[in-house]
């Protein structure tokens, strides 16, 4: 048997030990930089894992090679962290410099690298040698910086010096580095990945007359090749000629997507002219004033306590209580009910009993409470990343706002008042909940870096009159403070520095006036020029909303998420609890109809009390009816209580993600025989056509259900194959894509020609510039966001259907949703 030897490594920082697979970078998960785990970094101080040497810093400070003989082991902090260029690290080493295990090596800051970088997680791997063979500490495992790691198992001599051989010919070539972070980790692993799999085969990287083995990730990286320099590269030996063509055509490919990455990631913007930001509007509104960047205070907190454990841990149980009283006071005094929904739910993170073992644990170990609880915090965040579910993973913000609560009252911190000027456009990565309860009223418009539609304070925002722009982009967070802005969320731009600010204050006038014409009219009926009645309905969420929505003139509600009212619940809603709630909510629309979708959970929306295996793709996996077979008695317990509701047929049933016409059938059937239970004899039983199957097969469907709504959402991220929780490609995803609009003109045939009712319940029945194409593909009901009724009602009486249907069909053959979006804009003068 060969004999190798066995190292130990140890960990180089406090955390919890996490599967490398789990690492959001091919390079590292996928093993290319060498085998290795990674840990959930606790803190920010790295140490040495064993005595050695420094081989290798890189300039970023980020990554760091300590050597041992013949092993090679390399740090790297979080990833793509070399675009941050060195900020945020600091180092207390330098290469060439013998150091011992547990020395501190470089000290970060955890929350700036978390903010600007996809993961701050701390990969060890070993880079030499490469056929080492490691025995890994388990995932999940919390370890302190010097418990062990790992060991490896492999022959601990240095690579042997390759050679070229007498009479062999050496073949070269140059390349220069376009990366602005020079020859990082990643574009170094690839090249080297390459390189090793030409055996007998010398190839070298070299750089100014120093030369590096390309075999040799560490190699590489010694080099230090910096943004533009030249580089050659040689070969000799089997296949030369081959392996540095292959060598070559990597690295190009490699330069090429760092350099792209980069630009996505640090894009240098002149705000000296206009510049414009795209993002997600949520109130809509116009606001002209000035740039305002929110101010936090950064706390300082102590990792290691001089008091004992049962002082700390008596801070720690008199900051929740005290927390604990706020948030009760602030939801007894608080009318808005989707807001006490959300503090109810910051209640009960609080009760979450892994944040007080974990953080019990710490404080057991000699921490400070502040730092213990900052680590639990944080540690239920990371938990959340690693989920599939994209509505668990937007719960991170309101940890957020928990951990800043607690750590105020812990250190007695009080947030100071910030004031803001007149027609004050805030910027800020993220807010938080309890943030916008102190900056309610004090500010004319709020854009967001980043941010997703159904966060929490996604939802605060929606009911609140403040114009709100999120998922903006990090660009925002780099414009210059009182620079003039113009905040349209309506349309969903934020505009920098633009160079005729009289243009939008007479377009800022000219809404109010419409708005407030609007408003005056909004419990007309909406018909067009040319006679035509359409219907404008609330989407809804809540009982609170339905009576908003009656109060704002729409004709009814077209679409009652019913999710959305026991979103909160910890055990399934009874029939009686529903039918309750179903039936006020009917009361409210004064004898008009309510459309009730039927529980539409998975995907991005979860329920406590349905919960659903993990999946690879949830998206387009178990949603909506395709869950009902785990649950059928909580089915048929729903639509009994849908159809109680008196008078009979005024509340609809809506199936929500329908695929297939077998799968409408059974359900049908199973609402029959509840119904022929009941002896109620009008039912109204309806589809979502949000499934692209469904539109191209209108006309079958449209034959087995009474009715049928378009939610456009759904029916645009799956005919474009775009996830729009994915906020890298979610602005492709338009719903005037001609695509879409093909598909939707197909259902409303296949309605018309059947004689049921066809509407849309989908973000497009709310956007002026798809208004008038739906009327003219053939829609007569739109339900869209109570706020947005009257304005929508307004604006359909100026039109004409024939000429929105002319309008249509030249759309329907056009090659982009840009296109589409010119062509009204120039016609309507949106």
């Amino acid at each position: 048997m060969e004999d190798k030897s066995v190292f130990e490594v140890f960990s180089p920082v406090d955390g919890i030990v996490t599967d490398i697979k789990d690492v959001p970078d091919e390079a590292f998960s996928g093993g290319y930089l060498g085998p290795g785990i990674a840990i959930a970094p606790a803190g920010g101080c790295i140490k040495a894992p064993f005595d050695g040497k420094i081989k290798t810093l890189h300039k970023a400070l980020h990554a760091v090679v300590i050597e041992s003989g013949g092993l090679e082991v390399l740090i790297h902090i979080g990833v793509e962290t070399v675009t941050l260029n060195g900020k945020g690290f600091k180092a207390f080493c330098k290469e060439g410099d013998t150091v011992k295990k547990g020395q501190t090596l470089i000290e970060c800051d955890l929350d700036f690298i978390a903010q600007n970088i996809p993961s701050n997680l701390v990969i060890v791997l070993v880079a030499e040698p490469q056929d080492a063979q490691l025995s890994l500490t388990p995932a999940q495992t919390p370890l302190k910086a010097g418990g062990r790691l790992f060991t490896v198992q492999g022959d601990f001599v240095p690579r042997a010096e390759e050679q070229a051989q007498t009479g062999q010919q050496v073949f070269t070539a140059y390349a220069v580095v376009n990366i602005k972070e020079g020859l990082h980790a990643r574009p170094a692993a690839a090249i080297a990945k390459t390189a090793n799999t030409f055996d007998n085969c010398l190839i070298r990287i070299s750089k100014n007359g120093r030369c590096g083995n390309a075999k040799s990730l560490v190699e590489i990286l010694g080099l230090g090749v910096n943004y533009m320099d030249k580089i050659e590269f040689s070969a000799c030996g089997d296949n030369a000629q081959e392996a540095l063509s292959a060598v070559v055509k990597v690295a190009g490919r490699a330069f090429s997507e760092s350099s792209s990455q980069t630009e996505n990631t640090a894009q240098e913007l002149d705000f000296s002219k206009e510049t414009d930001f795209k993002g997600k509007g949520l109130y809509p509104g116009l606001v002209i004033g000035r740039i305002v960047h929110l101010q936090r205070a950064t706390l300082k907190i102590e990792e290691n306590s001089a008091l004992s454990p049962q002082e700390e841990t008596l801070k720690l149980t008199n900051a929740l209580k005290s927390v604990r009283q706020i948030l009760e006071e602030e939801i007894s005094s608080c009318d808005d009910k989707n807001r006490v929904e959300i503090l109810k739910a910051h209640l009960i993170m609080l009760a979450d009993p892994f944040l007080t073992e974990y953080s019990s644990a710490l404080i057991k170990d000699g921490k400070t409470a502040a730092f213990a609880w900052d680590c639990a915090v944080e540690e239920s965040i990371k938990i959340l990343d690693k989920s599939a579910n994209i509505l668990l993973k937007e719960r991170k913000a309101d940890y957020r706002d928990i951990r800043s609560r607690v750590l105020n009252e812990i250190c007695g911190f009080k947030p100071k008042e910030q004031h803001f000027p007149e027609n004050t456009i805030l910027i800020t990565d993220e807010l938080l909940s309890g943030e916008f309860s102190r900056l309610e009223g004090k500010i004319s418009g709020l854009v967001m870096a980043g941010g997703s539609q159904t966060s929490h304070i996604a939802i605060m925002l929606k009911n609140s009159s403040l114009p709100s722009l999120i998922s903006a982009g990090k660009g925002v967070l780099s414009i210059p403070q009182d620079i003039p802005a113009v905040l349209d969320s309506a349309k969903g731009f934020l505009i920098v520095n633009p160079p005729d600010l009289d243009k939008y204050r007479r377009q800022s006038e000219h809404v109010k006036t419409l708005r407030i014409k609007a408003q005056e009219s909004a419990f007309e009926p909406a018909v067009t020029k040319d006679g035509v009645l359409i219907e404008v309905k609330g989407n809804i969420g809540s009982l609170e909303e339905a009576e908003k929505s009656a109060k704002s003139g729409t004709d009814g509600i077209g679409l009652l998420r019913s999710e959305f009212l026991f979103s909160s619940f910890r055990s399934e809603p009874t029939e009686e609890e529903q039918f309750e709630l179903y039936s006020k909510i009917a009361e409210s629309q004064n004898g008009k109809s309510v459309i009730i979708r039927t529980f539409d959970t998975g995907g991005d929306k979860p329920l406590p009390f349905f919960p659903l295996p993990k999946e690879e793709n949830p998206i387009a996996g178990l949603r909506g009816i395709r869950t009902y077979h785990l649950a059928p008695d909580l089915l048929r317990r729903q639509v009994r209580a849908i159809m109680r509701v008196k008078p009979y047929g005024t509340a609809k049933i809506m199936l929500p993600m329908v695929s297939f016409v077998d799968e409408l059938r059974k359900y049908r059937d199973i609402i029959r025989q509840e119904q022929a239970a009941l002896g109620i004899d009008k039912v109204s039983v309806g589809i979502m056509v949000e499934v692209p199957s469904v539109a191209v097969m209108a006309n079958i469907f449209a034959g087995c259900a009474d009715f049928m709504s378009l939610g456009t959402n759904d029916l645009t991220q799956y005919t474009l194959a775009i996830d729009r929780g994915n906020g890298s490609v979610s602005n492709f995803a338009d719903t005037l894509n001609p695509a879409v609009l093909k598909l939707i003109y197909m259902t409303a045939e296949a309605a018309n020609a059947a004689s049921i009712p066809l509407g849309v319940c989908g973000a497009a029945a709310g956007d002026i510039y798809a208004v008038p194409l739906l009327i003219g593909l053939g829609l007569r009901s739109l339900s869209v966001p109570y706020g947005l009724a009257a304005e929508i009602k307004y604006f359909i009486r100026g039109l004409d259907t024939a000429a929105c249907r002319d309008l249509a069909f030249k759309c329907l053959n056009m090659e982009s949703s840009l296109q589409v979006r010119s062509a009204l804009k120039n016609i309507f003068s949106l």
